[in-house]
């Protein structure tokens, strides 16, 4: 077992072409493969407020932490009103780096999600955030 996987997706980001159908909370808490388990769906399918209700009820449910991927700076500013545990965020343009102070601002943990893909520049990300590894570990230290 792994200690931690807070980046896991489900079928509620019914848009991401990896996402299968049997991708399912349920089928999570069976493999339960983790000590720590967040799930973090991607937020632009979640903005509906009766969608994002039944995804963090499902989620708290099964007794995982709840988390949000926001793909970038646009939707920072209604994903922090919502109840979830986590950030997980693309971070590459220069809006992006001033959105993610918002986040950080909420006090809830943030995670630079995909770095070497994205293009992050690691030298723009604040000390209060994680970077993600790959989708299993994150890591705070002073890397530099």
């Amino acid at each position: 077992m792994i200690p931690q996987d807070l980046h896991i997706h489900t079928v509620y980001s019914i848009g991401d072409s990896v996402v299968v159908k049997e991708q399912t909370i349920d089928l999570i808490k069976k493999v339960r493969h983790a000590n720590t388990i967040g799930i973090s769906d991607h937020y632009e399918y979640l903005t509906d407020k009766a969608t994002f209700s039944t995804y963090e009820k499902e989620v708290r449910s099964a007794g995982f932490r709840v988390g949000i991927e926001i793909s970038g700076y646009a939707l920072v500013h209604e994903a922090v009103k919502t109840n979830s545990d986590y950030f997980v965020y693309h971070c590459s343009a220069r809006d992006d780096y001033k959105a993610l102070y918002h986040l950080i601002s909420t006090g809830k943990p943030v995670i630079i999600a995909h770095p070497l893909i994205m293009g992050t520049d690691l030298d723009r990300i604040p000390h209060e955030c994680y970077i993600e590894i790959n989708n299993r570990y994150i890591w705070k230290s002073n890397w530099r």
